[in-house]
């Protein structure tokens, strides 16, 4: 069979949750024995060329898979995907149509299979009012995620609780929907973290408080400020809070002005976006990984921060408990006070912080992109043979 597989999504060599998942599957995808064809579709030369060299690199085994690579024109979430999209396809002539994202522009008459990794803008749409007036209107609204799920033959998601929203939310059958559980990058330890952390402006040997990921509101950077905020200045000293993600136009300026008006400027320290390349010396630096969010589609992080050995403050909420299981403690994100008394109770007790890092490994270990693939290429075939 031909499958045909959208890669849009990777798009910068500081690779977002969606962008990772995508070019890690597919690196998969393409070491496995299969007697199918793949089609690889970038949006330009240049990302296709990103994408290429990554998937090549991303380990030592040989592809063995048939692929071809084609270049649509367009980015993932253009309007005229809508004219464009559907005669690239078709010019590809495949048996299934795979996004490992939202369908937004699904090819009328090829069978298509969509990937939900969280329904976010559906569940807090304040977040989203500087988003373009077409993604509010498509996204934030249930009617039209609903019409636009159904052109799927199947719809997978990365988390148990993740199908569940997608029944609960959108009335989307059971019998469509398929968890496949995402891998987990094993981060190659940094030859040299503290030229990587001095670069930064980040003091060095005093191992911090870690942070990642977007600072959008859900992931309640905010409320992790303000915890810090109440631990003993001693911690504070000894430990940084570092926060690693791509700046926000509004809530990076918004993360700046709390810290300044909590007397924090001398001990919370926002990074900007880091390079894949150098976010390992980040896991190297750490005391321990903190990650407070309110809502996740599944909490990549959290098994990326176990498998690096760290021990794992997480929220308690949506996906974050099934993606943490026993290896982590969980807390309320909205209990400042709660989390601040975790923290200090983690970097007070060495034990707790060892046992938790010998959890952690054993339980990231059980994701891996290559088990993700198994599951992923198992649904291509079926869809693609009933279709």
């Amino acid at each position: 069979m031909k499958f045909l597989i959208d890669l849009r999504w990777a798009r910068s060599q500081t690779l977002d949750g969606i962008g990772r998942v995508s070019l890690c599957l597919m690196a998969e995808l393409l070491r496995m024995e299969s007697p199918h064809i793949f089609g690889l579709l970038f949006a330009n030369a240049e990302r296709a060329e990103f994408g290429l060299a990554w998937i090549r690199n991303y380990d030592t085994r040989p592809i063995k898979a048939t692929y071809r690579v084609d270049r649509v024109g367009i980015d993932a979430r253009s309007p005229l995907n809508r004219v464009v999209l559907p005669q690239r396809v078709r010019q590809f002539q495949p048996d299934l149509y795979f996004t490992p994202y939202y369908p937004f522009h699904p090819p009328a008459g090829i069978p298509c299979m969509g990937m939900v990794h969280d329904l976010i803008p559906l569940r807090y749409p304040e977040y989203f009012r500087e988003a373009s007036l077409p993604f509010r209107l498509l996204m934030t609204h249930a009617t039209p995620l609903q019409l636009l799920l159904q052109s799927c033959q199947k719809i997978i998601t990365v988390s148990q609780s993740s199908a569940q929203d997608l029944q609960q939310m959108l009335g989307i059958s059971p019998t469509k929907i398929q968890v496949v559980y995402p891998g987990v990058q094993v981060f190659q330890a940094h030859p040299n973290p503290q030229e990587v952390l001095h670069r930064f402006r980040l003091p060095l040997n005093k191992p911090f408080i870690l942070g990642v990921g977007r600072p959008e509101p859900y992931k309640n950077f905010q409320g992790l400020i303000q915890s810090y905020a109440r631990l003993p200045k001693p911690l504070r000293e000894a430990h940084p809070l570092v926060l690693v993600g791509p700046a926000h136009p509004l809530q990076t300026p918004a993360l700046e002005d709390l810290i300044q008006r909590q007397g924090l400027t001398a001990f919370v320290h926002l990074t900007g976006a880091v390079a894949a390349a150098d976010l390992p010396a980040f896991y190297q630096g750490a005391a321990l990984f903190a990650f407070p969010s309110l809502y996740e589609g599944f909490g990549l992080p959290v098994l990326e921060a176990m498998a690096a050995g760290l021990p794992v403050l997480s929220s308690n909420r949506a996906s974050l408990p099934e993606a943490a299981g026993d290896a982590a403690i969980l807390h309320d994100p909205e209990d400042r006070e709660g989390w601040a008394r975790q923290i200090e109770k983690l970097l007070k007790n060495p034990a707790l912080c060892q046992t938790l890092r010998e959890k952690g490994k054993a339980h990231a270990a059980k994701f891996s992109w290559q088990r993700m693939a198994e599951g992923i290429l198992k649904e291509l075939e079926t869809v693609g043979a009933q279709a």
